[in-house]
């Protein structure tokens, strides 16, 4: 843990796996786990993401139902830029519970950092409206947070921005030709605009 929190990720990483393997299958089923998803969060931060990937596992494997693992697998996938896979993880981590551990827990763990996760996933899928909807969700357990704001104005953006191109696209799909040459000539998108909300 003090590895850790010092953000020297390989020698914690290294450390949280020596435990389990010490641990296995003896010692306390709460301090297995964490070890394993404490080793998977620090070798993401050296983007060991396989490597992530087998902590997470080991960590799914000896408790299925605690969400720490899925929620981890879904940043592993992200990583990868494999967002279809993410969305599944991270949905099904939404699905599972805290550990039910003694002592401190953190619930943004299991309510706005998936959330979050989910928005950033779909994002990445042109996804906007469930982007919004993901973040408004992760907004609802931090109202504060910069980054979960700065992300959903961007994705309502992105999304006013597509609705737009789509009515515009409708629009010049109805038109003759030489009109549409003619509106490339004289400011076709305030033309088209104009026309969209007719």
């Amino acid at each position: 843990n003090q590895y850790f929190a010092m953000g020297e990720w390989e020698k914690s990483a290294a450390w949280y796996h020596r435990f389990y393997n010490h641990q296995n299958p003896s010692g306390l089923l709460h301090d297995r786990y964490s070890s394993m998803t404490y080793c998977a969060r620090a070798l993401r931060r050296v983007n060991h993401v396989q490597d992530a990937i087998k902590a997470d596992n080991s960590a799914m494997f000896q408790v299925p139902r605690w969400a720490d693992a899925y929620i981890g697998m879904g940043e592993n996938m992200m990583l990868l830029q494999h967002f279809p896979e993410a969305e599944h993880w991270l949905k099904l981590a939404l699905q599972m519970e805290p550990p039910d551990r003694i002592g401190f827990l953190n619930q943004l763990d299991y309510t706005f950092r998936p959330q979050f996760l989910l928005g950033g996933c779909y994002m990445e899928l042109g996804r906007y409206a469930d982007a919004v909807e993901a973040y408004e969700k992760a907004l609802e357990w931090r109202p504060l947070d910069k980054m979960a704001l700065e992300f959903r104005d961007a994705a309502q953006q992105a999304l006013a921005y597509t609705e737009r191109s789509t009515a515009l696209a409708t629009v010049a799909s109805d038109m003759p030709l030489d009109q549409l040459l003619e509106m490339g000539r004289n400011g076709w998108k305030d033309e088209m605009a104009h026309q969209s909300v007719r």
